[in-house]
């Protein structure tokens, strides 16, 4: 049975919202977002003097945010201008 455009998945605009945010910050501080797909969830990685976070791209919105989140409360912050949500979202 084929799924006609009403029965997908709407995308939600405030999520499309924060993850672009999100993805902003990690590019201000010098990390490259990369979406593959493969059998991890994802995370930091360092090759040479370059840093790349890796986020597999079939997870939901709640586990991207969760694991990039995780990871930017262990980075230098101080310089890098948060907006309100996201800061909030830092310290939670």
């Amino acid at each position: 049975m084929r799924k006609n455009k009403s029965q997908h998945k709407k995308v939600n605009t405030e999520e499309v919202r924060i993850l672009s945010e999100l993805e902003e910050l990690l590019e201000k501080l010098g990390v490259e977002l990369k979406y593959e797909k493969g059998g991890f969830k994802g995370g930091l990685c360092r090759v040479e003097d370059k840093e790349f976070f890796y986020l597999n791209k079939i997870l939901t919105f709640e586990q991207k945010v969760s694991l990039i989140t995780a990871q930017l409360r262990g980075m230098e912050l101080e310089d890098v201008y948060l907006k309100p949500k996201i800061s909030e979202m830092l310290e939670n």
